[in-house]
Order: C-alpha cells, then sequence, then structure tokens
C-alpha cells in the first residue's frame, strides 16, 4: 500500500491547483505571508484532503463493512482543520 492511499489524498491533480492558484495570488497581491494565512491554508489542505477520507468511509458503511482507517484518517484531518 503506498502513502497516498494510506492517506486517501485525493487522485485529482487539477483540484489541487483549483484550491493553490488563488491562494498564491491572493498571498502575491496582499504582498504579505502572516500566520493567519498559513493556518488558514493548513485548513482549507486538511478540509480538502479529509473529503477523500469521508467519501471511503461513506461508501464502506453503505456496503456495510467497517473503514476504521478513513474513520481514523478523516477525524484526524478534521481535528487539524479545527485546530487550525
Amino acid at each position: 500500500m503506498n502513502l497516498r492511499s494510506k492517506l486517501k489524498l485525493p487522485r485529482e491533480h487539477g483540484a489541487w491547483a483549483m484550491l493553490y492558484v488563488p491562494y498564491l495570488l491572493g498571498v502575491v497581491v496582499a504582498r504579505r505571508f502572516s500566520l493567519p494565512a498559513i493556518f488558514m491554508l493548513l485548513a482549507t489542505t486538511a478540509l480538502f484532503i479529509s473529503r477523500e477520507s469521508l467519501l471511503v468511509w461513506m461508501r464502506a458503511r453503505h456496503r456495510g463493512r467497517k473503514a476504521t482507517d478513513a474513520g481514523k484518517i478523516l477525524l484526524f484531518y478534521l481535528l487539524v482543520a479545527a485546530f487550525c
């Protein structure tokens, strides 16, 4: 099992650009890179990544299977987002 599947990272390459390009443009236009901006980036990234874990967890529950790994990773990403 590779790292991408363990961490439940999304496969959509274009989605990563859609997530980070507006953020980077905003930082460039503002000409500031502050601590709140870093926390916003971390929270947004954690929420974006948690979507894949949520889908795996929901599919498993719908099929009557256990997805404890996906549930644990989902909880971790949501806690990171809430902390940030």
